[in-house]
């Protein structure tokens, strides 16, 4: 089971509003350094290694789906297109 890029995205607001209500800015800002900015170094650093050149995968995922808008070519093909099309 693995963690899609698009889950950040209603994460942010919640958090927001968590670290406001809580007023716990010093508690957030240090967990960011000291746990997420790490994390994605090494997401980034993984990435790049297996791909052979600098790659940042959530980068890649909004410029494919948002900017270059080819989100909608998934999901275009008849439900039997595998069936049909590729296992013969």
């Amino acid at each position: 089971m693995g963690i899609r890029n698009t889950s950040i995205i209603g994460w942010i607001p919640l958090l927001l509003f968590k670290m406001v209500e809580q007023r716990a800015f010093k508690t957030f800002i240090k967990a960011g350094i000291l746990i997420a900015l790490p994390t994605m170094i090494m997401i980034i650093v993984i990435d790049s290694l297996y791909y052979g050149q600098l790659t940042c995968t959530a980068y890649n995922f909004l410029v494919i789906n948002v900017f270059d808008n080819r989100s909608a070519e998934f999901g275009v093909e008849s439900s039997l297109k595998f069936v049909t099309d590729y296992i013969p």
